[in-house]
């Protein structure tokens, strides 16, 4: 495979052929986006994807005897790219040449004149990048035609005619007619279900007595059905008589699954993982769907299987499984189901529904698609009534079929995905910034919600200062108002109600979708399966109004929904804090899980983007950081197998199998707070046009690109919601990363915050929007510090510790911080605050106060971000604990365990409040008994798993 990092880059390889010795010469390759392919200057190929190859043959007559060119005009559209190929040359004695893309290709980012022609000179290109060998990421396993003359072996024998109880195994044996010179290939028996591949198993061979034995047991999983399969060979090296049909298995009932009930239950402050009554780690491994083969990417399930993960989320459409007449393509269905079972006979599958209309539907429907502000585009709007119910009824009907089938029993539970990348995003082109949805349906779900939050129209008329005579005048905000505009971050809560509360109706319309399905599985299954949905990548999406994805609240409330997934995108690198996009505390304190999820680039992984692992040690580092990130806040992880095949090696999955089976060592726990809470706000975002993307989505909410990792002591999250509740814990500082817009509960809730010492930290423009206006005074009352507007200023600045209040007097060196140009902004200006730090293009003011009051104090930022020292600084003097010192060091925290990460070489210090025992996780070495003071020599990059006082 050879990489194409430009928009377009030519290569080329010459080679010696002699067409009057050939049979065939032919071609096959695949891209990453597109390629046009030449021999001798005539194009004999295009590539337009990386998921199926060009084939072409008869190409002989294009060589010329002598010295030949191969070219290929290699195009990408963004991302990571490249493309691979071969021309295989069969000549008439039999022999095979294959030129591929190796090391021997010359590469160029300028076109020459005769660059693709006979005799072409590479002279000043430069080699061309070799990055991978299939199946890797993004190729998978390419399909692959052999063009060799291979002979076709004669069974010696009969059929394989076998019989298996379902739960047992079969004995597979045959013997072909050997031929000299057989090739050494791999030959695999393949179970063909209605013509459909099934499963597919390595088979055993000899070669003796002129005989080729081929030979392995058949273990026929507890779930199968009782049916009868085909069994036919496959080999890249050798053809069989018959087209490889081999025989038919017939599985007869065996005594099956006992039952399986899965549930989330919320004990000692974080939520659990019950499979039929035993507390197991939520640890998951996810294959994303592979169009090319189908079912054989499920093999890579196997390895999870054996050791012990066995728990998989399997993703199968509505678009494969619901059929234009309205019912359900069953066959389609068990395909894959059972394939699952055949490759993992020990896992339960979390059966995962991509929940998109399938095409018929949207053709049989135009009325329910989703409309841009330019016209409607070919998929349906969540707001539609009609696709709700219809939909609703189907997957009611498709877990009644599953539950009616045997297989039923190893079915842990039921996931949702769908919208945009799979994400519950709304359509709206993701990176092309659509602001939908217009459609007739998405105007009639804005109405009833408007009736239903004001009740009649006069109400709204006062909130809104509108003369509207019914709700069905109100027209949908135009896309330019809702983008807003450099200098418009906020919306002002009158002028732009009606845009807030579309807001409001365009990420609900979305969670009333997933919310309905999830409480129709519930009811079907009585609630002893858990449902789980694709859903809330708040620090991913943070400000991205435009992807309608700001119902997590709702989600994480909800009694039907049990864990949600999302991605995270920043800081996943060795070397880096690792961060989550969902506040972890929020979805503990509402006893839901969360799932991490872990599409890392392994080492075998040919995508070297942002979250590649380099080496094997960075490989086993990463998975070691994301596992106890997310476990020592009580949340899962769910190993995303992007193409099939990341993790299949031994040694990462033997790591994966060390993470599990120190999370097993440690369910019985319970939730430990820090004394750090770190809030952020959903709604503030409704209150935002979508140019608040620029300040929130890299600054203000990505928890500050790691910054809070490097702080040296512990922290949780939440959404500020969370903060009125009885069981709300308590902290020693409370930090509020987005309140721009709380409500006059929340107000309440956060005065009731202001004692025993507290310090309460705000960053930017915190409590902007209040009473239904819009004003710096706003900021004053809330943080108790006078504030003035600096209208529209480069949110970057220094501190300067010697000028600071004595809090900082610890931090070596000026802290520099950044954000980018924004307005309004709120600044101090308070002669009974400590105001300090400097603007770095505004001088004269002060973007950061210091006030202490009787009870309380109060820290205010005009710059959202602050630096890992300032943190810590602020966390010492609220009487937090430090941990360490180290800026290099990151810290996990929770209950009975301890996780460090590096990025440097030397030993780490870290403190604890009290002595204790210390014990690694993975190797069981003792680091210390009863101390308090742990050192650990650790290499960069390095994370380490350790057991406070636990064996």
């Amino acid at each position: 495979n050879v990489m194409a990092p430009e928009a377009h880059r030519y290569f080329v390889t010459s080679f010696e052929a002699d067409p009057d010795t050939l049979e065939l010469a032919a071609f096959q390759g695949a891209s990453d986006d597109r390629a046009v392919v030449y021999l001798n200057g005539r194009k004999v190929a295009e590539m337009s994807s990386w998921a199926v190859p060009a084939v072409k043959e008869n190409l002989k007559d294009l060589l010329v005897k002598g010295k030949n060119t191969l070219a290929v005009d290699a195009c990408n559209v963004g991302g990571s790219a490249g493309f691979l190929g071969e021309l295989s040359l069969l000549g008439k004695d039999g022999s095979m040449a294959c030129i591929g893309t190796d090391d021997g290709w010359f590469a160029s980012d300028k076109l020459v004149d005769g660059w693709n022609s006979p005799g072409f000179e590479a002279a000043g290109w430069g080699k061309a990048d070799v990055i991978m060998r299939p199946p890797q990421l993004p190729y998978g396993e390419t399909a692959y035609r052999n063009f060799r003359k291979i002979p076709v072996l004669k069974q010696s024998g009969v059929n394989a005619d076998l019989k298996a109880e379902a739960g047992k195994s079969a004995e597979f044996k045959m013997a072909y007619d050997a031929v000299p010179g057989l090739s050494e290939g791999d030959v695999y028996l393949k179970l063909l279900r209605k013509n459909r591949e099934l499963y597919c198993l390595k088979l055993n061979r000899e070669v003796a007595d002129g005989k080729l034995y081929l030979s392995s047991r058949i273990s026929i999983p507890a779930a199968a059905l009782p049916e009868e399969y085909e069994l036919k060979l496959e080999s890249r090296g050798i053809r069989f008589e018959n087209n490889g049909h081999a025989g038919r298995i017939k599985i007869e009932a065996g005594q099956g699954n006992g039952p399986l009930r899965v549930e989330v239950k919320k004990e000692n402050g974080l939520p659990v993982l019950y499979v039929n009554g035993k507390p197991i780690p939520p640890m998951l491994y996810r294959n994303a769907i592979n169009f090319r083969n189908e079912t054989r990417n499920n093999r890579f399930i196997s390895g999870f299987d054996r050791r012990g993960i066995r728990l998989a989320e399997l993703g199968i459409t509505f678009q494969q499984l619901w059929k234009a007449d309205g019912s359900i393509d069953t066959d389609e269905l068990e395909l894959h189901i059972l394939s699952a079972f055949y490759y993992a006979p020990d896992t339960s599958l979390v059966l995962f529904f991509n929940t998109d209309a399938p095409a018929w539907y949207v053709q049989k429907h135009p009325a329910e698609r989703y409309g841009l502000a330019t016209g409607s585009i070919d998929r349906v709007s969540y707001a539609s009534e009609r696709w709700r119910g219809d939909s609703a009824a189907f997957l009611g009907e498709l877990v009644r079929y599953i539950k009616s089938r045997p297989y039923y029993n190893r079915v842990a539970g039921f996931g949702l995905d769908g919208g945009e990348d799979g994400q519950f995003m709304q359509w709206t082109g993701r990176n092309l910034n659509y602001m939908g949805d217009y459609s007739p349906s998405m105007v009639q779900y804005y109405h009833r919600m408007l009736e239903k939050k004001y009740g009649n129209i006069a109400n709204l008329n006062q909130r809104w200062q509108t003369r509207y005579n019914s709700f069905d005048e109100i027209a949908i905000p135009t896309e330019e108002r809702r983008k807003g505009s450099p200098d418009k971050l906020f919306l002002d809560p009158v002028k732009d109600a009606d845009i807030i509360d579309y807001n409001r109706a365009f990420s609900d319309a979305v969670a009333d979708v997933v919310l309905n399905y999830a409480a129709v599985i519930k009811n079907v299954t009585s609630g002893e399966k858990v449902v789980a949905a694709y859903y809330g990548k708040f620090f991913s999406i943070a400000g991205y109004i435009d992807w309608g994805e700001l119902s997590i609240e709702r989600m994480i409330a909800s009694p039907d929904v049990d864990y949600l997934i999302a991605v995270e995108y920043a800081q996943r690198g060795a070397g880096m804090p690792h961060s989550v996009s969902a506040p972890l505390a929020s979805y503990a304190l509402h006893g839901k899980i969360f799932i991490d999820e872990a599409d890392i680039r392994t080492f075998l992984s040919g995508s070297k983007n942002w979250a590649y692992a380099g080496t094997f040690f960075e490989t086993i580092s990463m998975i070691r950081k994301m596992f106890i990130y997310n476990w020592s806040k009580g949340h899962g992880i769910h190993w995303y197998d992007l193409h099939g095949g990341i993790f299949e090696h031994d040694g990462i999955q033997q790591a994966i199998a060390n993470v599990y089976q120190a999370a097993a060592k440690t369910t019985g726990r319970k939730f430990k707070p820090a004394e750090v809470a770190v809030i952020v706000d959903e709604p503030a975002f409704l209150y935002t046009t979508a140019e608040i993307k620029k300040l929130s989505s890299r600054a203000l909410l990505h928890l500050q690109n790691g910054n809070f990792g490097r702080m040296g002591t512990d922290f949780d999250v939440y959404f500020m919601n969370d903060i009125r509740r009885r069981d709300f814990p308590e902290y020693k500082m409370y930090v509020f990363m987005n309140a721009w817009a709380p409500d006059a509960d929340t107000v309440k809730a956060i005065e009731k915050l202001k004692r025993d010492g507290k310090l309460l930290v705000w960053l930017y423009n915190a409590g902007l929007i209040s009473d239904g206006s819009m004003s710096v005074a706003n900021v004053s009352r809330l943080t108790g510090i006078q504030m003035k507007d600096a209208g529209k200023i480069s949110l970057s600045m220094c501190l300067d510790p010697a000028a600071a209040p004595e809090w900082f007097r610890k931090i070596s060196g000026p802290q520099y911080s950044s954000a980018t140009d924004a307005a309004p902004a709120a600044y101090p200006d308070d002669p009974s605050a400590k105001c300090f730090g400097r603007f770095m293009k505004t001088p004269g003011i002060s973007p950061m106060a210091l006030k202490k009051f009787a009870n309380w104090t109060s820290f205010y930022s005009t710059v959202p971000v602050l630096t890992p020292a300032t943190w810590r600084a602020l966390a010492r003097g609220a009487g937090v604990h430090i941990y360490t010192e180290d800026p290099d060091v990151m810290l996990y925290i929770g209950d009975c365990l301890l996780g460090v990460h590096t990025g440097s070489d030397g030993v780490k210090t870290i403190e604890w409040p009290e002595p204790t025992d210390f014990t690694d996780a993975v190797t069981g070495e003792s680091y210390g008994r009863n101390i308090k003071q742990l050192r650990l020599p650790m290499i960069k990059n390095e994370t380490k798993i350790i057991l406070v006082g636990r064996k």
